[in-house]
């Protein structure tokens, strides 16, 4: 018995040191990372920048010179690129469906469907504000203070935004305790200093920041886009 469980033991500990088992499977075409290797790039010009003096330029400089921020974004990096990447293949999916009749009731056919729906501008252009003109009329009769906080609390229930929310998460100081935390949305310039500053780079930002929103309203169909911002 002793020499049997000897044996068991010795053929346990060879298993053991055995290198371990392939996951991937025979044959699998393993294609090369979509954004090359990591690591830090420093070629001759950036590695003459002193870390101690600009450790962002030491490390970014190169990249920064290769992928400058196309003019139509204000922002660009490894998540813009991804973000890109997904929605054009979205697009090819959904073009996929086009020469296709999905069954009536398949996911397919609802994309499908969607997709028409948003790309048929003449049918939205004739049927207007029609769909929202119910929520418009419903903003435009507020009278009262009460009113208003209630259109606040109504927004985010029907795809909309208010000045300001409310949501339940986990308390940054306690988390084992939720607490109540307020925060703001639905405006359009960063923080308080582009409405409040009266320096004239805020001033120029808040005049350029008018004019938007007025073409904005006049493509919405407001006669007096201007007035109304």
């Amino acid at each position: 018995m002793k020499r049997t469980f000897l044996a068991g033991l010795l053929v346990l500990s060879c298993a053991a040191c055995g290198g371990p088992a392939s996951t991937e499977p025979e044959g699998l075409n393993v294609k090369p990372a979509a954004f090359g290797n990591w690591g830090v790039d420093l070629p001759s010009a950036q590695a003459a920048l002193n870390p101690g003096d600009d450790f962002h330029g030491y490390v970014n400089a190169a990249w920064f010179a290769a992928n400058p921020v196309p003019p139509e974004r204000s922002s660009w990096g490894s998540f813009s690129l991804i973000a890109e990447q997904s929605e054009r293949r979205v697009r090819a999916i959904i073009k996929d469906l086009e020469g296709l009749e999905p069954v009536q009731g398949t996911p397919a056919q609802k994309v499908s469907d969607y997709m028409k729906s948003w790309m048929d501008v003449a049918l939205l252009d004739q049927k207007g504000l029609g769909a929202v003109q119910p929520d418009l009329d419903r903003i435009a009769e507020i009278d009262s203070q009460a009113g208003l906080i209630r259109e606040f609390g109504l927004a985010p229930l029907v795809g909309g935004n208010a000045p300001f929310f409310a949501y339940v998460g986990i308390d940054p100081i306690n988390p084992d305790a939720h607490n109540l935390s307020l925060g703001l949305s639905g405006l359009g310039l960063p923080d308080r200093d582009y409405y409040f500053d009266d320096s004239a780079r805020f001033a120029q930002i808040r005049g350029d920041y008018l004019q938007y929103i007025a073409r904005m309203l006049n493509h919405a169909g407001y006669q007096a886009g201007a007035e109304v911002a």
